[in-house]
C-alpha cells in the first residue's frame, strides 16, 4: 500500500512538474491554469492594480478598476512613421490603457495623427523603422523619475546597433538553448505558483495571515497605507537607497550629467529628423503621496533636473507643479501609474504647452 502511494505519488509529482516546465514556453498550454490569464504586451490587463500581485494579501485589493482597452500602437489610430504628425515615446505610464492611453487621448483631443513607440531610445526606432522626413515634427518623451537616472547616465547614440546574424547551426543551436534555459522562466513560475487555480487561495490566504498577524509584506511593496478608502501601496525602488528613490542624495554632477544627456538627446534629434524634442519628467507616486504618512523631506530631483534643462534650452512641459498642487488624486493607490484623471491632466498639460509654444502646427 505504501509502495502504490509513493508511486502514485512521485507520478503526479513528475506530471506537475513536466507541465510547469513545458507550459511556460507554451503560454495558450501555461494559461489554461491561470485564474487570471497572463496577456502578452498587457500588463495592465489584470483584476486589480499592479503592486497587488507583489503581495497577494486580500487588504491591497482595490477594487473596480477599469479595464484594459487597445493599446495606441495595436490599434487603427497609430499613424504610420513618415505620415504622422507628432512622435510620443515613454514608459509605461504612456504605455498604460487603463482605461485609455495618453496617445490616444492626445490623438482624439487635437484631431492630430500620432505615432506611438514604447521606447526609451527614439533615434534607434526612427532609424530601425525607416523614418525618412525632414519635415519639422514634435517628438514628446515621457519618463517618470526613478526611471530618469537609469536611462540618461549616458548619451543616447544616433546609429542603430544591428546585431550580427549567427550561422544556421548556431542559431539553431542558441534556440534549443533558449527553451531550456528560458529567460522568464523564474517570472513564469513565480506567476503559476500565485494564480493557479490549485494554488491561488491557499497562496492569498497564507499572505493575508502573515500581514495580519505579523505585518509581513513583499520586500518589493514595503510601504503602505491603508486609512483611505482605498489601499495604497509603494514599490521598493521609489523608498530605498537607490538612485531611483526619493530619499536618493543627487549631487549637482549627478544631475548636471542627466540634463547634459537629454538635451543631448534634443540636439541629436534636431539635427538628423529636425524634429522638436519635448521632455515630460512624471513624478513618482511616492513623491506626491507620502506625506499621507510622513513629511520627510524630498529630494528636489524634478524641479533641480527641470531648472537644468531650462538653462540648456530643452524643452520640458512641468507636470510636477501641477501634479503636487492638486487637490485630486491623480494615481491608482496600488499601480504605480496614473489614473484617467493624471493622464487627462497631463495631456491637457501638454496641449497648453504645444500651444504656447507654437508647435501644434508645426507643419
Amino acid at each position: 500500500m505504501k509502495e502504490k502511494i509513493l508511486k502514485y505519488t512521485i507520478f503526479i509529482t513528475g506530471f506537475i512538474c513536466l507541465y510547469a516546465f513545458i507550459s511556460i514556453r507554451i503560454f495558450p498550454m501555461y494559461n489554461i491554469t491561470l485564474v487570471e490569464k497572463l496577456i502578452p504586451g498587457y500588463w495592465d490587463h489584470t483584476k486589480y492594480g499592479e503592486l497587488y500581485y507583489f503581495n497577494f494579501i486580500k487588504k491591497f485589493r482595490e477594487e473596480n478598476l477599469p479595464e484594459a482597452n487597445i493599446k495606441h500602437q495595436y490599434s487603427t489610430a497609430q499613424a504610420n512613421i513618415n505620415d504622422t504628425d507628432i512622435f510620443t515615446f515613454g514608459d509605461s505610464f504612456f504605455d498604460i490603457s487603463r482605461p485609455i492611453q495618453y496617445s490616444t487621448v492626445l490623438a482624439n483631443t487635437l484631431n492630430k495623427k500620432i505615432h506611438f513607440g514604447y521606447n526609451d531610445f527614439p533615434l534607434q526606432y526612427l532609424e530601425a523603422n525607416g523614418y525618412k522626413g525632414k519635415d519639422p515634427k514634435v517628438l514628446i518623451l515621457a519618463f517618470v523619475e526613478r526611471y530618469i537616472p537609469m536611462k540618461f547616465t549616458v548619451p543616447r547614440d544616433t546609429v542603430l546597433k544591428i546585431k550580427k546574424q549567427l550561422p544556421p547551426l548556431t542559431l539553431s543551436a542558441k534556440k534549443v538553448k533558449d527553451f531550456i534555459f528560458y529567460s522568464k522562466s523564474e517570472q513564469m513560475y513565480d506567476a503559476l505558483l500565485k494564480r493557479s487555480y490549485l494554488t491561488t487561495a491557499a497562496y492569498t490566504e497564507i499572505a493575508s495571515k502573515k500581514f495580519n498577524w505579523f505585518s509581513y509584506i513583499s520586500k518589493y511593496t514595503p510601504v503602505y497605507y491603508l486609512k483611505d478608502s482605498i489601499p495604497w501601496l509603494f514599490i521598493d525602488d521609489e523608498v530605498d537607497g537607490r538612485n531611483t528613490s526619493f530619499y536618493y542624495h543627487f549631487t549637482d554632477s549627478e544631475i548636471e550629467n542627466i540634463s547634459n544627456n537629454i538635451a543631448d538627446l534634443s540636439k541629436k534629434l534636431k539635427k538628423k529628423y529636425n524634429i522638436t524634442f519635448v521632455f515630460l519628467p512624471l513624478p513618482a507616486k511616492y513623491t506626491l503621496y507620502h506625506t499621507k504618512f510622513n513629511n520627510d523631506n524630498y529630494n528636489q530631483f524634478i524641479p533641480r533636473l527641470q531648472q537644468r534643462l531650462k538653462n540648456k534650452g530643452v524643452a520640458f512641459v512641468d507636470i510636477y507643479s501641477k501634479f503636487k498642487n492638486s487637490d485630486q488624486t491623480l494615481y491608482y493607490g496600488t499601480d504605480a501609474h496614473w489614473n484617467d484623471k493624471g493622464m487627462r491632466t497631463a495631456v491637457n498639460l501638454t496641449i497648453t504647452y504645444l500651444k504656447e509654444n507654437n508647435l501644434i502646427n508645426i507643419k
